[in-house]
């Protein structure tokens, strides 16, 4: 005979936790070269109580101990974001949550997440110097300083823009600074900004410079009635002449004063130099640009420039350097016809005896020379009220004698 009968169970022993259990494993995103984005799930059990904050922590990967994020993780948010990171470095992640444990003001720890891993990026170079540029009619020479900052990476190339696009291309270039273009067009204006490369990726451009390249040599013959007395075949010179006409010193555009300037040589000038008078510039200077660089006349150790002779007549300088020493070396000025101008009129420069701007053309009190003075009074002796009629220099391009 059988029976039937029931049978009691009896489970296994469960515990009640009273802290969270642990938060997913880190994700990290959006690594830069010193922070680092993260989120995590929630714990499957926030224990007894609610979750009330999580802790993030965070060491080198290379160290042993762990310290809390920057900035520390306030709240019940699963996203957090790292900063204050050092650049190219592995670092280690992990997140616990906390609650109330069994109640009261007590805290409970939970037990930490798995362990992420990330590593930071290396950091870009800072800007390089702002270029520096000495130009001829078709090409220039670009220099410029290491960025002062070259990031967590050498600096490995350059690259440079040129802007409008000269006629060859403009590449990445090696860890030099310099760099010659070739290409351009003559009389016309560039702008060039260059910018360095790590292996991290570009620095900022360099703040730009513009320059304008010198214009076209002009090729004349022995026997043209304007090539100075002891110059042959090879020889290069400048004409330089005070304009027998005068206007006023109102406006701040260097170009009103080259065609100024070139007015007087097409209209009246000396017959064989009426041709080119489209290559002449004004010698003055404005707020943006001084009269040494309007009219190509800078000089280095290395390179003092060309001599400049009066228009059909002496010899001013024996080259750049001489030109703006405030020493000339013939008094005797002539006009656009080549003829002796009438000494101790006032010309407007707007600069200093060195060619630098002083009180430039476009202010109400502007800078003037006198014609025919001794030492740098032909460039600087006062300054007059720009509203007054003055003269002013016209210096030419390079002739040279073929």
């Amino acid at each position: 005979m059988s029976y039937h009968g029931h049978v009691y169970g009896l489970s296994p022993v469960f515990l009640v936790s009273h802290v969270p259990s642990s938060p997913g494993t880190p994700v990290v995103s959006d690594i830069t070269y010193n922070s680092a984005s993260l989120r995590w799930s929630a714990p499957l059990h926030s224990g007894t109580t609610a979750i009330f904050d999580y802790n993030v922590q965070i060491k080198r990967a290379a160290d042993s101990s762990w310290v809390g994020s920057t900035p520390y993780h306030w709240g019940t948010g699963t996203t957090h974001t790292l900063t204050g990171l050092s650049p190219d470095t592995q670092y280690q992640v992990r997140v616990f949550a906390k609650n109330h444990g069994a109640g009261g003001s007590d805290t409970g720890y939970g037990p930490v997440s798995p362990v992420a891993t990330f590593r930071t990026l290396t950091t870009v170079p800072s800007a390089p110097g702002t270029p520096t540029v000495t130009p001829s009619d078709t090409s220039a020479v670009v220099t410029w300083t290491a960025p002062t900052w070259p990031g967590s990476q050498p600096v490995h190339d350059y690259d440079m823009t040129v802007r409008p696009a000269p006629g060859v291309p403009v590449g990445v270039h090696g860890t030099g600074t310099t760099l010659t273009l070739t290409g351009l067009e003559s009389d016309t204006v560039y702008e060039v900004q260059v910018r360095a490369n790590n292996f991290a990726g570009h620095s900022p451009w360099s703040r730009s410079t513009t320059f304008l390249t010198l214009p076209s040599t002009v090729t004349v013959p022995a026997d043209w009635p304007l090539v100075p007395r002891g110059l042959g075949e090879g020889d290069s010179f400048r004409l330089l002449f005070a304009t027998y006409g005068s206007r006023n010193a109102a406006s701040g555009s260097l170009s009103t004063y080259d065609n100024f300037v070139q007015g007087q040589l097409s209209r009246n000038g000396h017959d064989a130099i009426r041709e080119y008078s489209g290559d002449f510039r004004a010698v003055v200077s404005n707020r943006w640009t001084d009269a040494r660089a309007h009219t190509f006349t800078q000089h280095t150790s290395d390179d003092r420039g060309l001599p400049i002779y009066w228009l059909g007549g002496n010899k001013v300088a024996d080259d750049y350097r001489d030109f703006w020493d405030g020493r000339w070396d013939s008094n005797v000025a002539r006009d656009q016809k080549g003829n002796v101008a009438e000494r101790w009129q006032s010309i407007w420069t707007g600069s200093y005896t060195d060619g630098t701007r002083h009180k430039f053309v476009g202010e109400s009190f502007v800078t003037a020379g006198r014609v025919g003075a001794d030492g740098g009074w032909a460039i600087d002796y006062n300054d007059i009220n720009s509203s007054r009629p003055k003269h002013v220099y016209g210096l030419s391009n390079v002739f040279v004698v073929g």
